[in-house]
């Protein structure tokens, strides 16, 4: 009767300690991990609604190459550590939320990739900047690149939000767009039937573009200088105070002739004198000129904002 009497308290014990366990969510429905997650050549990248836990990846890179982190949560906050085994991390950040900022390796070798998640919901991408065949065999679009001075500048337009590894496609495709809803007619006529359209041509909307960090990547705009009068609805101002600019150019044909110039100015010039002159990256602009953007002599550039003493 005893050993009966203890087996039946047992169960009805351990059945309480099952509905405890149950109602606290500490066993069997304890998720610390809800999204998706890719690792390959191009990168690591997780976007999730749940992440308790720490993840990782394994990237081989080379010296000098550059990975685009883009980090943002809508809540919880995570911890990121980038380094190879037994060495001090090259990047150690902890509580973090958003952020957006460019590594560079130091040296050729396989690097740790972690992120550890304290109920954490958002998404983080590690990937590599492009280089384009061309730009890697013959270097064709050498940096030219001035120091100078500039005033304060405002400019108009309007703008989308894309992600850092998507810029080369998602930047033309912005224009393309665009171009067909707003400047198509336009061009033809040169007669604007809208207060947006005449402010196209009043400010040469279009003849800039503004890469801005933005918690989720970089806003893109498609701009003009301002000069003043009405800012229709459906376009906005950003300005830059007055500030030394480093200055780059470029020739040929579009797109390839800009993102090839990007590429070098952020996997070259930022490492070195970029960080001389103390640049800023969270803003830059691209500079168009008239003409065909097809033909060879086409010319653009790309101008930082940068510190000199």
């Amino acid at each position: 009767m005893i050993k009966r009497g203890m087996t039946q308290k047992a169960i009805i014990f351990s059945a309480i300690l099952l509905v405890i366990c149950l109602l606290q969510t500490g066993c069997g429905n304890n998720k610390t991990f809800e999204g998706s997650r890719i690792s390959d050549e191009t990168g690591f990248r997780m976007e999730y609604s749940i992440l308790d836990k720490e993840e990782s990846a394994e990237l081989t890179l080379t010296e000098g190459e550059q990975i685009q982190v883009s980090i943002s949560q809508t809540s919880g906050n995570i911890d990121v550590t980038v380094g190879q085994d037994g060495e001090e991390p090259i990047y150690k950040g902890t509580g973090q939320e958003n952020a957006y900022f460019i590594l560079t390796i130091p040296k050729t070798g396989k690097y740790q990739f972690s992120v550890a998640g304290h109920r954490a919901k958002g998404k983080v991408s590690f990937s590599g900047i492009p280089l384009k065949e061309e730009f890697r065999k013959e270097r064709k679009n050498k940096m030219n690149v001035t120091y100078e001075k500039k005033d304060a500048m405002t400019f108009i337009g309007y703008h989308t939000e894309i992600r850092p590894e998507e810029g080369y496609q998602k930047c033309p495709e912005f224009w393309d767009r665009e171009y067909a809803s707003k400047y198509a007619r336009l061009w033809q006529t040169m007669r604007p039937e809208t207060a947006v359209e005449k402010a196209i041509l009043e400010n040469g909307i279009g003849m800039f573009a503004i890469c801005a960090e933005s918690p989720n990547g970089f806003a893109y705009w498609i701009a003009g200088l301002y000069r003043g009068g009405e800012v229709p609805e459906g376009l906005e101002l950003y300005s830059f105070p007055v500030s030394d600019w480093a200055v780059f150019t470029a020739r040929g044909p579009m797109p390839d002739s800009l993102q090839t110039l990007n590429t070098a100015v952020w996997r070259e010039w930022f490492p070195s004198e970029g960080r001389k002159y103390n640049a800023n990256g969270t803003a830059t602009l691209e500079v168009y000129s008239a003409g065909n953007p097809q033909s060879p002599d086409y010319e653009c550039g790309i101008w930082v904002p940068i510190q000199r003493a």
